[in-house]
């Protein structure tokens, strides 16, 4: 026994003699500001180095270790190599986290959902055949504007469509001219990290967005070694939609990259707790290639996206006479099928979207960079009805749009100073076959486009400031028949439009130049290790888009027939938003944030309901585009509590309202803005298993603001015409859902994943659908899926 003893003590000698201890001042700055950072630790291994003093350290170095790891809280982890000789070091830490470009989620396999104001956070790609617009919705800020169950656009923080300019990889998607009701087609599985850029980084991309621009991005594969792939399948029973998909990579670090990626989907109609949707089936078919190469000092990439689907669309919301249109909306909803269809019939559409986009990057040694970019895209949009005789199986509306941007940036740093500099270009064309023999809903247009940047960051003492200013120039011209009963109002206005007439049919070439100047301005600092802050001032400056000045006509996908406004004059709007973010607790770490913001608008465009029409298609409301002043503020609230390396709760609230006035100086509560929403997960692995997964509440309350909206009907009862007022803002009820996901990893290679989505089969309407007056939202889906990486 006493020999033990001497050789535990013999060995403990030893190894104490093994090790050095050293002594170091070490100064450690923060790569922006240039000022100390107060909450670093140093680690020597996995022993945290004694802190004797504000700047000494006292580390115990063993054999064989040559490096130190200083870590701190809102920065990247940084290795130094252990000093020599030296009694003083210099250590510069780079920020991890940037208000502007918040990552608000990233997607990657096997990850779990999260929504997180101080780091980039994994999304498992829950639904692969789900929309963009869906995928964002978990995120505290985000919504959705659905036509139906198939459409949708993103929402963040009440602002959509042109007012959020969503930019995919360095391609902005045009799609959205031709209307609101028009999502961005894009894949999920197609990018793996979402940002919004805000303030003076939002200019450069676009001068016209509110409260920033989505832009999807891909990972930098010229920075890593990578060969191998995935292929995953899903399959989800309430609408039986099924998915493959499949992406291979091949990367070689500071070399080149190429990736290819593909994904297939269909679905049946879709299930409601009420019975089925007729004609709501759906296929979708995605291509990707990604690819990139470093030649020399300069990174040069390049992609290339084919994107096609083809909807049915609800025949629910098509009302053949106005007594059933006035019955079925205000009774609450269409009569059901009771039995599941896969056949897409008429009314549906048609989409098909290509996108190619090529940047070349360069780095100078002076800090420097530049990048210039340039990318088409061809939007193709088939709309059709039942027709009979000489248009039977031709499309009601048939619309090309091409865009071709270009842009250039150069970025000059010098210390705590940066200025950056830049200009872009638009030429974008729209045409509408005339063979549908229809009055086309966007009429043929040309439109240029030309905008110049600057803007400068520096640093006042530990405050960041970032300002940044932005012109546009913008000019449209179209070719356009109006009814002269519809020109009257125009007639007096723009004579020189004039180019025919025909009886009532007057032939127009209207021409619009618009001006528009933007700017920003934002403050942010870090208040030590556990708060920072930052408050964003911004102007900016919307050109109307063609939807909004020349539609005219039914909107097949919305069910409603929509009017533009040829006298829009450009938007205008002045935007504060401050975000306040706190980190604590050492046991139990928890992070919150806080988000406020207020909006004010001169011009700002809304549309109307103001009647209704009925023809051989059916009885349809009547929507027309005005414009006048309005005024926007929300608030949204985040946290993360992380119980244990296995539990974890994450959970967001958000508020949005808004007021406009209408052109007989009356106000009303702005539409389609998302009710109170609360939302909580709670994150689970189990110890010493294979298995994770997450439980997840939603709270939507009843719609509180909301405009006073009637429109008139005429009907006949009883033998005898009347006209009724149909209420088409009535508020939705109050509604929570209950979601869970389990996944099962066999191994690094393969994960089984199974999902329910609504698991009490609740019965509720979205307030942000236009297809609430039809039909309730989709019932209880489960989703089984299965991903394979090699």
């Amino acid at each position: 026994m006493l020999r033990k003893i001497y050789a535990v003590v013999l060995l403990i000698f030893v190894h104490t003699l093994g090790a050095q201890v050293i002594e170091f001042t070490a100064k450690i700055i923060d790569s922006e500001t240039q000022l100390p950072v107060s909450n670093a630790t140093l680690y020597a291994g996995s022993k945290a180095c004694q802190k004797q003093s504000t700047n000494l350290y006292s580390c115990s170095i063993s054999d064989g270790l040559t490096l130190l790891q200083v870590k701190a809280f809102g920065y990247n982890n940084t290795s130094i190599k252990i000093p020599k000789n030296k009694s003083e070091v210099l250590i510069i830490l780079p920020p991890s986290v940037k208000n502007l470009k918040e990552v608000h989620i990233t997607y990657a396999p096997n990850g779990v959902n999260k929504a997180s104001a101080w780091s980039p956070q994994r999304l498992d790609k829950e639904q692969k055949t789900q929309n963009l617009a869906e995928s964002l919705e978990k995120i505290a800020g985000f919504s959705i504007l659905k036509s139906g169950s198939e459409i949708g656009k993103p929402v963040f923080r009440g602002i959509t469509g042109s007012r959020l300019p969503v930019l995919f990889g360095n391609t902005r998607l045009r799609e959205q001219d031709w209307g609101q009701e028009h999502a961005p087609p894009i894949s999920p599985q197609d990018f793996s990290k979402v940002v919004v850029l805000k303030g003076a980084q939002s200019l450069a991309a676009a001068g016209d967005s509110s409260l920033g621009s989505l832009v999807l991005l891909e990972d930098d594969y010229l920075k890593k070694d990578s060969l191998g792939g995935q292929i995953s399948g899903h399959y989800y029973s309430s609408n039986t939609a099924g998915s493959l998909s499949a992406e291979i990579l091949i990367s070689k670090k500071d070399s080149h990259f190429v990736k290819v990626s593909g994904s297939s989907s269909m679905s049946g109609d879709i299930k409601t707790p009420e019975g089925f949707m007729e004609n709501t089936a759906a296929t979708r078919n995605n291509f990707r290639l990604y690819a990139g190469k470093k030649i020399g000092s300069w990174d040069a990439v390049f992609s290339l996206t084919l994107y096609g689907q083809e909807l049915g669309i609800f025949r629910g919301a098509y009302l053949k006479t106005p007594e059933d249109f006035y019955k079925v909306i205000s009774s609450g909803g269409a009569v059901l099928n009771n039995k599941r269809n896969f056949e897409i019939k008429n009314p549906r559409q048609e989409i098909f979207h290509s996108a190619a986009d090529a940047k070349i990057h360069r780095d100078f040694a002076s800090g420097d960079h530049l990048d210039i970019i340039v990318s088409s895209q061809l939007n193709l949009r088939k709309e059709y009805e039942n027709r009979i005789g000489m248009y039977q199986g031709k499309p009601a509306i048939d619309l090309s749009l091409q865009s071709h941007d270009g842009n250039i940036q150069y970025n000059f740093k010098r210390g705590k100073y940066s200025f950056t500099t830049g200009a872009s270009g638009l030429y974008q064309s729209n045409y509408s076959n005339p063979e549908t023999g229809k009055t086309p809903l966007i009429p043929d247009y040309v439109k240029y486009k030309f905008g110049g940047f600057a803007g400068t960051s520096f640093y006042v003492n530990a405050t960041k400031i970032e300002t940044a200013i932005r012109y546009d120039y913008s000019t449209v011209s179209a070719q356009k028949y109006y009814n002269s009963s519809d020109w009257a109002k125009y007639a007096d206005i723009f004579p020189n439009f004039v180019k025919e007439v025909n009886n009532n049919r007057i032939y127009t070439r209207p021409q619009l130049d618009f001006s528009l100047l933007s700017a920003s301005l934002e403050a942010s600092r870090r208040f030590g290790s556990h708060f920072n802050a930052d408050i964003v001032m911004k102007l900016s400056a919307r050109e109307p888009n063609p939807a909004e000045l020349f539609a005219d006509g039914l909107h097949f996908s919305a069910a409603v027939i929509e009017r533009g406004l040829l006298t829009a004059k450009p938007e205008k709007g002045i935007h504060v938003e401050t975000n306040l973010n706190w980190k604590f607790g050492e046991t139990i770490p928890v992070e919150f944030s806080i988000h406020p913001h207020y909006s004010y608008w001169t011009n700002y465009l809304i549309q109307i309901p103001t009647g209704s029409v009925s023809g051989i298609n059916g009885t349809f409301p009547v929507w027309e585009f005005q414009q006048n002043k309005a005024e926007m503020w929300g608030l949204q609230m985040l946290y993360n509590v992380k119980f244990s390396p296995y539990i974890s709760l994450l959970g967001n609230i958000s508020y949005e309202n808004g007021r406009i006035q209408l052109d007989n100086n009356t106000t009303e509560a702005l539409p389609f803005l998302p009710p109170l929403q609360v939302r909580s997960e709670l994150d689970f692995k189990i110890p010493h298993t294979k298995f994770s997964g997450s439980i997840t509440s939603v709270y939507v309350d009843i719609p509180r603001h909301y405009p006073d909206w009637k429109i008139p009907v005429d009907v006949i009862e009883n033998n005898t015409l009347s006209t009724k007022n149909l209420d088409l803002n009535v508020p939705t009820k109050a509604y929570s859902l209950w979601h869970a996901s389990v996944d099962y990893t066999f191994n690094k290679n393969s994960t089984l994943s199974l999902s329910a989505h609504n698991i009490l089969n609740t019965n509720y309407r979205d307030y942000n659908n236009r297809w609430r007056y039809f039909s309730p939202e989709m019932g209880r889906n489960i989703g089984i899926g299965y991903q394979y990486n090699f």
